[in-house]
């Protein structure tokens, strides 16, 4: 049935104002129903998904929830979550409204429509972090993972098998740390590929199933890494003591956001003098590809902000009045002996935590749909998911 013209034409403050009250799916769905109310409405802001206590639960008080960044969600819906998981679960990746969960199976869930896609075909070691392309099917997609110290897989064709990659010069101590999954024009899949010395190698990917040429390995830079020539100082010397560290696109830009999640520490630099780095201190490095060094500091992202962690990495354009997600501002999950949503605010230089006074007993990934990567951020009230045990496989 077509919709009359006039809910159609409904003014943008209205429309606004009623999607405000609605649930994560609820939104998505009416952003769906024409190409003006999609154009109007802006795709829902990251959530936080986070075990929860809660003490009127009767089923042990714990229950998965997604915790949304705007204050009118300051407290949680109860509403059940369509896929369960169990307290043991390990979540390993998140995108585009899917998760990666290890328990013990490797398995992609949608937890909005209950959507589950077993990866029966890996059972080669711990894994890191996994990413995955848009949309995936049962019997065909991309994903790409880092398992064990320096080893990375990646998957074009489903459940039929994982290849290896061979990244070159990886040095002693250094290996694999972070893998971003990025689609470039004409449908180009890509992986970018991040070592703890801060090395970046991009992976680039056959096309679909069928095509059974092997993947692509190139360096950023052309010539043998050296942090001397990437990182001036004091970073070449910081790169040590973060051994955090993701990558990030934002605005067209690579960026590298690196934390330091031991204590703090004085190291002497090489031309004389110390140098300071406490504890989760986070700094931002974008890549210049004309300039020598080529990753420098900066203390702004354009208006943007970026979610890093097991997520696919993000960045949101934020608008000013917009009292959720802050611009220039780098969400991440962790924090010394906790485990929590954390705003670091570039200008300051400091971070604080995302929900204060909410008893989580741990956070598990920034989550958000599919076209929010390149999406305004928007204010939106996001469901609450119940935790339950759930029956293992065998």
């Amino acid at each position: 049935m077509a919709m009359d013209s006039g809910w159609a034409d409904l003014p943008q403050d209205i429309l606004t104002l009623i999607a405000d009250g609605l649930t994560i799916d609820s939104h998505a769905c009416v952003r769906a129903v024409c190409t003006n109310w999609r154009s109007l409405l802006r795709p829902a802001a990251p959530s936080l998904l986070a075990v929860l206590y809660d003490a009127e639960q009767r089923e042990g008080g714990w229950r998965l929830c997604a915790l949304c960044l705007s204050p009118k969600t300051s407290t949680v819906l109860k509403r059940r979550m369509a896929t369960m998981l169990c307290l043991g679960s390990r979540c390993v990746g998140s995108g585009d409204g899917w998760l990666a969960i290890d328990d013990p199976i490797l398995r992609l869930v949608n937890p909005l429509t209950d959507e589950e896609i077993p990866l029966y075909s890996f059972t080669r070691g711990r894994l890191s972090k996994v990413v995955i392309a848009p949309n995936p099917k049962q019997s065909n997609f991309t994903a790409a993972a880092i398992t064990g110290r320096n080893r990375l897989i990646y998957t074009t064709a489903g459940n039929n098998s994982w290849a290896d990659v061979q990244c070159p010069r990886l040095a002693d101590g250094d290996g694999l740390t972070d893998v971003m999954y990025h689609e470039k024009a004409a449908g180009k899949k890509v992986v970018y590929c991040l070592t703890r010395h801060g090395d970046v190698h991009i992976v680039h990917l056959p096309g679909d199933r069928g095509q059974q040429r092997p993947a692509v390995v190139e360096p950023l830079l052309s010539k043998n890494f050296d942090k001397g020539a990437a990182f001036a100082a004091p970073y070449n010397t910081i790169s040590k003591h973060t051994s955090a560290k993701n990558l990030v696109f934002c605005n067209g830009n690579l960026y590298q956001i690196w934390r330091n999640t031991s204590c703090t520490v004085t190291s002497q630099l090489p031309s004389g003098g110390r140098c300071r780095v406490l504890a989760d201190q986070i700094f931002v490095l974008r890549y210049y590809p004309r300039r020598r060094p080529c990753w420098n500091p900066v203390k702004e992202l354009g208006g943007c902000s970026v979610f890093v962690g097991m997520n696919n990495a993000i960045s949101l354009h934020v608008k000013g009045d917009n009292p959720g997600v802050r611009g220039n501002c780098v969400y991440w999950i962790g924090g010394q002996g906790r485990n929590m949503g954390m705003e670091f605010d570039m200008e300051t230089g400091t971070s604080t935590p995302c929900f204060p006074g909410i008893p989580l007993q741990r956070d598990i990934c920034w989550y958000h749909l599919g076209d929010t990567r390149s999406s305004n951020s928007h204010n939106l009230v996001t469901p609450a998911y119940r935790l339950r045990k759930r029956t293992r496989r065998a």
